[in-house]
């Protein structure tokens, strides 16, 4: 056989905040999925999106380093895997790890049932060796009377974010149901070819010129030091004596749409006409003030991250990699956020959420790149992505539009699917805790909150989900 050509896709400095982060996404279905239905559709997807089929490269050169996706075209050399796909049986059945009907909260599933022992354990694995792009799992539970199946993606966070890895997914769904997907995967010639969000990123650098002076607080670049010494420190506080770990909470339909009525109408007596709150800006301040609510810590000042794609302000609806920056909400002390209303609150995040603009994505930009500047990242600095002003961060998700929770696998012979699942996998041993991914609806309607928190901030958000379901 000849040599086969590749083609090189570049990624951008974007990409380079979540090179040492990788993420397990499952769900549990009713039902025996399909593996060889399954296989077939994962061969048609990466036949049609050749990238998919591709490998991650790091590039470190006398200054600065980047990575790119090397993607083979024409026929793959045999022995050359464009996918993993493993399976397996549990010998117990699903009512050891989870209550069905699944109860309003509760705890997380076990890794064990979605991430496969082939997968990666170190994001960096994926570009230190030749490792397809995306591992999927199978773990089958067929005992009589509950036949239900977990089915997982695990993948670098370097290559996809949330709604660029939802891009696979709903095209991988449309597939397994012989219908076309909206997904225009970008065409690829041999050789280099180019990053539209770059191709976007650079044609506004060249009309704008250099970012003027907004202040924005929400990229930042610090010293290996300052990780160790304040959020690593805080992190083993958080996960060792406050027993931070992660729960399942279910909202109701009638207690969520409850919540952002008795906002919009308050805000609306308040004479607060220019803008509508969404349901997201109302479940974050809801979420916010919640978790904060017993603190008793008056002083302590906090923030909020929450993440805004670009794709929308840079017409880039179909671009499948990173491409999102932390909203510039402002920091609150504790007593601010215990004594603001829920509408109040709702209303300050959504004034901050509509003020994000170009001049934002261009500072981080340039903060990412200026990172990338460095040869050995790890040695130098590193990249966080909320306010360091604040003495502690609550980060919030908001993956509801991208309906990541109730996909649909009956084309594979599944059922409904009960709950999503999520990991992360970290280059560090480091434990993760203050965030809160509103993870969508499920089939119902409710709305299903993926959190890590503290014991003390779970039982106060456990607290008050029980009092808004009781008064809706």
């Amino acid at each position: 056989m000849s040599n086969p050509q590749f083609a090189y896709y570049p990624l951008t400095p974007f990409d380079l905040i979540n090179d040492t982060v990788g993420h397990t996404l499952g769900w549990l279905v009713e039902g025996i999925l399909d593996k060889e239905k399954l296989d077939s559709a994962l061969q048609r997807l990466t036949e049609k999106w050749p990238l998919l089929a591709g490998r991650l490269e790091r590039q470190v050169g006398s200054v600065g380093r980047s990575y790119q996706i090397k993607v083979p075209l024409g026929s793959l050399e045999e022995g050359y895997p464009s996918y993993i796909l493993t399976s397996k049986n549990s010998d117990a059945p699903i009512s050891n790890f989870v209550k069905l009907p699944l109860p309003d909260m509760s705890d997380g599933l076990p890794a064990s049932l979605f991430k496969s022992p082939t997968a990666p354990t170190d994001p960096q694995l994926w570009a230190q060796q030749d490792i397809p792009l995306t591992h999927w799992h199978l773990t089958y539970f067929r005992q009589l009377g509950e036949e239900y199946t977990c089915i997982s993606l695990t993948f670098s966070h370097a290559i996809f974010d949330g709604m660029g890895i939802l891009s696979v997914i709903h095209a991988l769904e449309a597939e397994t149901q012989g219908r076309p997907w909206p997904v225009t995967p970008p065409p690829l010639i041999p050789g280099n070819n180019n990053n539209a969000l770059q191709t976007v990123v650079d044609s506004v650098e060249e009309d704008r010129g250099a970012p003027g002076r907004l202040n924005y607080h929400h990229v930042n670049i610090v010293g290996v030091w300052y990780i160790f010494i304040t959020i690593l420190s805080w992190y083993l506080w958080e996960g060792m004596w406050h027993k931070a770990h992660s729960r399942i909470i279910i909202l109701p339909v009638k207690a969520c749409e409850k919540l952002v009525l008795d906002a919009r109408q308050a805000i609306a007596l308040d004479g607060k006409e220019d803008v509508r709150l969404s349901t997201g800006d109302v479940l974050a301040a809801w979420l916010f003030k919640t978790v904060y609510s017993t603190d008793s810590n008056p002083a302590r000042l906090v923030g909020l991250t929450n993440l805004m794609s670009l794709r929308n302000m840079f017409k880039l609806s179909n671009y499948s990699h990173n491409c999102y920056i932390p909203l510039p909400y402002p920091i609150f002390s504790v007593a601010e956020l215990q004594d603001i209303s829920i509408h109040a609150l709702a209303y300050r995040l959504s004034i901050a959420r509509a003020s994000a603009c170009v001049e934002h994505a261009m500072i981080a930009y340039n903060r990412f790149r200026k990172a990338a500047n460095f040869s050995d990242i790890k040695a130098k600095c590193v990249i966080l992505p909320f306010d360091i002003r604040a003495n502690e961060n609550l980060g919030i998700t908001n993956m509801t539009n991208g309906r990541i929770v109730n996909i649909d696998w009956t084309g594979l012979g599944g059922g409904k699917t009960i709950v999503r699942y999520k990991s992360t996998i970290r280059s560090s041993s480091a434990p993760f805790s203050n965030w809160i991914t509103i993870a969508g609806r499920l089939g119902d309607g409710r709305i299903m909150l993926d959190v890590v928190l503290n014991t003390s901030k779970l039982k106060a958000l456990e607290n008050e989900v029980r009092k808004v379901c009781i008064s809706a």
